[in-house]
């Protein structure tokens, strides 16, 4: 049990620090007008603020948190069986 707790905090932990990365990469890849990616991060900025680097993350945590706790959970149960 500790190690799906485990797993998901790691899923929550990772997805909010990757997520501004992400959006970031994301714009830049789709804008026409971006030209460097420091562009891209004052163009998200500007649209809304520092939680404008946070928008469409819940879905992500959704998907996340099961993911990293069965994976974790897995990797301890074969682990303690060999």
């Amino acid at each position: 049990m500790e190690s799906i707790a485990a797993g998901a905090a790691v899923g929550l932990i990772e997805c909010a620090v990757c997520q501004p990365f992400d959006m970031v990469k994301t714009r830049h890849h789709l804008s026409s007008q971006a030209r460097s990616v420091a562009s891209s991060l004052q163009a998200i900025h500007a649209e809304g603020g520092f939680r404008r680097f946070y928008r469409g993350v819940g879905p992500e945590f959704a998907g996340m948190v099961p993911k990293s706790a069965a994976m974790y959970s897995s990797y301890d149960g074969a682990r303690q069986l060999l």
